[in-house]
């Protein structure tokens, strides 16, 4: 195996550890497309959303992406967000900021947009699910793009890009809504008239309009009921990955189902979990009850994950977005651990516009250097970014108190330039290696490599010899093994 697929396999299979907590009802950090917290006037420009739909960022190349629904455009921004309302730097979809025609006025073209819906990055490709035009566009090198409204370089669910046509076969969509890769590189899509999921294998080498490879939610590629059971879908408009497992918001049966191995899935499988709902037969809001609870959800929209196996899901009637830690292994029907966007679990306020509350939101995005979780206030035309790491780490080692566990903390500061500070527990003498490897998997330095007795450790990395961007830092000690990523800023 290569070093490289290594530490994405630490990454993937190693628990995440963080020093600050989600709280319910917690204020958001930043708002875009709003001049403050109390605003939600539709709008355009650099500044402004008619409908957010998704977002999606680009760790590596410095970006965020909007997808900008009613003004039928994406908007790319210089990412992190520091401040609240940064102007966007770049339009897909139109030739400039003001301008929101579908199809810029005409028909569908390799430059123009109707209604999109969703934006994922892939390999620095941005990929965007055109909804009214029934199709996925896809830009090579989109952060370095400078033209406003430039051609996409490829397209799926179209023969080519001057069709729309909906359709229910092998190589046509209707009405998709949202757009999932995962770690091998297979581009999943929800279509909700079409009440499936189809997955493009190795989606970047398909040629413009190729047959998708698999579907869940039919049993074929020909057929697009509707239904309430473990393998069927109901208007389902939200799809995520966790590289390997899938989990689908099927929207209108009021839940989230979980597929494991999708790649491995043959056509119209059972779905492996439930959330939202008690069992595989049941679809009513809310459960069926009065109001909300910690288990329910009332037309879920889009969900998504980090590391660390945390869903978000975008509970958009309820006016809220739900946390469930640890996913993949939940209990049908169980209960999320937070909430976000109201105060508690039994409440649903809508046309609210305050810096802890929101209505009907939609797309997310987690950043998993930085831990910040954004997403798309549709009804409040706004992007709101929230902080998980907003402390420095609290060490141990200053209350005197001998750890009982392995541990391996996020460095602090992230991002950083050009020193950071890796906070490590061993709780048993141990031979102890600390290294890190740029995004490649190739070692740039080793911080400690010898034995250590029990104890709260601490060890400085200078990278004042090393470019800009992601590294990722690995502990092994004894049969303990971590590893984290951290972004270096010059």
């Amino acid at each position: 195996m290569k070093k490289a697929s290594l530490l994405l396999c630490f990454l993937t299979f190693f628990t995440v550890t963080t020093f600050a907590q989600w709280s319910n009802g917690m204020d958001a950090e930043y708002v875009i497309g709003q001049p403050d917290f109390i605003s939600n006037a539709e709008g355009t420009g650099t500044q402004g959303f008619s409908y957010p739909y998704d977002v999606a960022i680009d760790i590596e190349n410095g970006k965020m992406y909007v997808a900008d629904l009613v003004n039928c455009r994406v908007l790319r921004y210089a990412y992190p967000i520091t401040a609240n309302n940064p102007a966007a730097e770049f339009v897909f979809g139109q030739t400039d900021f003001t301008s929101t025609d579908m199809n810029r006025g005409g028909n569908p073209a390799a430059n123009t947009l109707s209604f999109p819906s969703a934006v994922v990055i892939q390999n620095s490709t941005l990929w965007i699910c055109d909804n009214f035009n029934n199709r996925i566009l896809k830009f090579n090198n989109a952060a370095n793009l400078s033209v406003n409204g430039p051609d996409a370089d490829g397209v799926l669910g179209q023969p080519g890009f001057t069709t729309n046509a909906q359709g229910t076969s092998q190589n046509t969509l209707w009405d998709p809504y949202d757009i999932a890769f995962d770690n091998a590189g297979n581009l999943y899509v929800v279509e909700a008239n079409n009440n499936r999921v189809t997955r493009f294998d190795n989606a970047d080498g398909k040629a413009n309009g190729a047959n998708a490879d698999a579907v869940l939610g039919q049993n074929g590629f020909t057929t697009n009921i509707y239904g309430t059971s473990q393998s069927e879908f109901m208007f389902p408009m939200g799809v995520a990955s966790d590289g390997t497992n899938l989990f689908v918001s099927d929207t209108e049966n009021n839940r989230v189902l979980r597929f494991d191995n999708a790649a491995g899935k043959a056509n119209g499988a059972n779905a492996d979990g439930v959330l939202g709902q008690a069992n595989f037969t049941s679809g009513d809001q809310n459960r069926g009850g009065a109001g909300c609870a910690a288990n329910t959800l009332n037309w879920p929209a889009k969900p998504a994950l980090n590391s660390d196996g945390t869903l978000f899901v975008s509970d958009w009637t309820n006016n809220r977005v739900l946390l469930f830690e640890n996913a993949t292994n939940k209990a049908n029907g169980a209960d999320a651990d937070y909430v976000l966007g109201q105060g508690d679990f039994v409440s649903n306020d809508d046309e609210l516009v305050t810096q802890n509350r929101i209505w009907h939101p939609n797309g997310l995005d987690y950043d998993e250097v930085n831990g910040k979780l954004v997403f798309a206030d549709e009804e409040n035309c706004r992007v709101l970014q929230f902080a998980y790491t907003t402390s420095p780490p609290v060490s141990v080692e200053d209350e005197d108190v001998m750890p009982t566990e392995f541990s391996l903390a996020q460095n602090y500061p992230n991002p950083f330039n050009p020193t950071t500070t890796i906070n490590y527990n061993i709780s048993v003498e141990s031979h102890v290696m600390l290294k890190i490897y740029d995004i490649l998997g190739n070692e740039v330095a080793s911080l400690v490599n010898e034995i250590l007795p029990a104890g709260n450790y601490k060890a400085q990395f200078d990278a004042s010899d090393l470019s800009t961007g992601i590294y990722i830092y690995q502990i092994i000690a004894g049969n303990f093994s971590a590893a984290k990523q951290m972004m270096l800023l010059k």
